[in-house]
């Protein structure tokens, strides 16, 4: 369709999602080398198209999504990993070993990033099934940096051991493992307690690194399961002290005006 104004409308479904890969590598680092880009490409092609496929035959979303607002989701995530290596005149160029670091741990990214993205719009029992397709998936293509048998893949994060340097060695963590013991404070009034559990500890996760790339989030899901009390205690305590959080209520009775 072409607009008044010149402008041309595509279905998403006529356009595909390789083009908006395309546009993304074109856009990644020069630190984020022909290799790693190679390496994206080929971990895109052996297993988004089919996940997608598996998706739209067999499974059911609560909210319903299009290919390519999954994919640009997916590419949102990554882009939170390859920040550090955008070269920026307040801070030094990346060292090679950091550049070797994110090149032996890309495949785990693709792979965190794709779970919550592409596979994280379905229901909880098409959450099953796309672990099940998942792993099955990786083992038969040969993926190099495997899930953990136990629990599904929505269980884990790629990440360092609880307070290991930055350059320590990553591997997939149980999300209650990536995050301090809960103390309960001494003198709080009981209706003031947040106690994290694994929910909470991976939507702040990733609702974190999502707004400190500039990326906008749409938390969604059914009433009564903490969502406002997760992002307002994220945004007024865990966030750096430059962001300042406005909070807007919207209600049945909210007009545009």
């Amino acid at each position: 369709t072409v607009s008044r104004c010149g402008m041309v409308y595509t279905e998403p479904r006529s356009l595909g999602v390789d083009v908006l890969l395309h546009s993304w590598l074109e856009s990644l680092p020069p630190s984020i080398g022909a290799a790693m880009r190679a390496t994206l490409q080929h971990h895109f092609d052996l297993y988004v198209p089919g996940t997608l496929y598996f998706l739209r035959r067999y499974l059911a979303e609560p909210v319903p999504t299009v290919d390519n607002q999954l994919v640009r989701s997916m590419f949102n995530i990554l882009d939170t990993f390859f920040e550090p290596f955008v070269e920026r005149e307040d801070r030094d160029p990346p060292t090679a070993e950091r550049v070797a670091a994110l090149a032996s741990d890309l495949p785990a990214l693709f792979m965190f990033s794709m779970v919550w993205s592409v596979c994280a719009s379905v229901n909880e029992e098409g959450r099953k099934r796309l672990d099940a397709f998942l792993r099955t998936e990786m083992s038969s293509l040969g993926f190099s940096q495997p899930f953990p048998d136990a629990g599904y893949v929505y269980d884990y994060c790629w990440s360092a051991p609880l307070g290991a340097d930055e350059g320590a060695a990553r591997s997939w963590t149980p999300w209650m493992e990536t995050v301090e013991p809960y103390e309960y404070p001494a003198k709080a009034e009981f209706a003031e307690l947040i106690i994290p559990t694994k929910d909470s500890v991976r939507y702040k996760f990733l609702a974190r690194r999502l707004i400190l790339n500039h990326s906008y989030v749409l938390m969604s899901g059914p009433t009564g399961t903490g969502k406002t009390v997760n992002i307002q205690q994220m945004l007024s305590s865990e966030m750096p002290e430059k962001w300042t959080p406005i909070s807007l209520t919207f209600s049945a009775q909210t007009s545009a005006n």
